[in-house]
């Protein structure tokens, strides 16, 4: 999903960027870089996925909101 149209969602869920790196306890830029597909972050990634209501696989195509498994 594009910037703009995923920041969207965010808005219309009624919440901001912002206010979901508070309730996460990470900084604005990691939220941000997640959004903008600079960065990656699962577990913002999937807190955002929750907050709009849609899988990540659709928000981040080529993303998936699967765990690793941890290396043995």
């Amino acid at each position: 999903m594009k910037k703009k149209a995923l920041l969207a969602q965010i808005y219309l869920a009624g919440t901001s960027p912002a206010e979901i790196a508070v309730e996460l306890d990470v900084s604005r830029q990691a939220v941000s870089a997640v959004i903008n597909n600079k960065g990656w972050s699962q577990s913002i990634a999937r807190h955002i996925s929750s907050q709009v209501g849609k899988p990540v696989s659709s928000l981040w195509p080529g993303r998936s909101d699967k765990r690793r498994k941890a290396a043995r």
